[in-house]
């Protein structure tokens, strides 16, 4: 099998696989930092729908829901 194309698709070299091993190794390090939502807080009485005012102010503001929009602007 080295080297050899099955239907279609060229063989996946170790230089792929290991990349993409160590994506996925890296990813849940890389996704702790760019947290997506309201803060961490104690939820409040309820507002509208559920969300108490914290849930609600940052369903209103998107820089809670895009923490990286200044580096791509």
């Amino acid at each position: 099998m080295n080297g050899e194309v099955i239907s279609g698709h060229a063989p996946i070299s170790r230089r792929a696989a290991m990349g993409g091993a160590a994506a996925l190794v890296a990813a849940p390090a890389f996704a702790q930092e760019c947290r997506i939502g309201p803060p961490p807080h104690d939820k409040g009485p309820p507002v509208w729908m559920g969300m108490d005012q914290v849930e609600l102010d940052a369903a209103y503001d998107q820089a809670f829901y895009s923490p990286l929009r200044d580096d791509i602007l």
